[in-house]
């Protein structure tokens, strides 16, 4: 391990004492046994996506070292205008789709619905602007 990582490493260490002190001195200390409960719960989902990310990010921390060897860091992709297409459809009814679920579950959209479905707009919006804006 080189001097960069294994400072990381340390930061890291220190980060995540600091937070379990942090959770013991707030939920035990501070007799908060139902909230940690709840928050625990809350968690489940996100560690779910969670663990799939740090799976994807060391696939790709793999690839990125075996291309950095190779000195070939650049990706090509060939693109017809039927792909860029395709995104469009999926950008637009990607929104419709997140409002569509809570109203065949529930039989109505709340503020929140529309809310989510804006936010979900707006990041694979700019998603889609920042990845063909580089087109020649």
């Amino acid at each position: 391990m080189s001097a960069k990582d294994l400072i990381i490493e340390f930061l890291n260490t220190v980060f995540i004492i600091i937070i379990i002190g942090f959770f013991i001195v707030f939920f035990v200390a501070g007799d908060r046994f139902e909230q940690f409960g709840e928050f625990m719960e809350s968690l489940i989902p996100f560690a779910v996506f969670g663990i799939l990310f740090l799976v994807k990010l060391s696939a790709n921390r793999y690839q990125l070292k075996k291309r950095r060897r190779e000195d070939n860091l650049e990706i090509v992709l060939y693109l017809t205008y039927s792909h860029k297409l395709i995104s469009d459809i999926v950008v637009y009814l990607l929104p419709v789709a997140v409002i569509a679920i809570p109203m065949m579950a529930t039989g109505r959209v709340d503020f929140i619905d529309i809310l989510q479905a804006a936010a979900a707009l707006l990041m694979i919006y700019f998603w889609q602007r920042f990845l063909f804006k580089k087109e020649r």
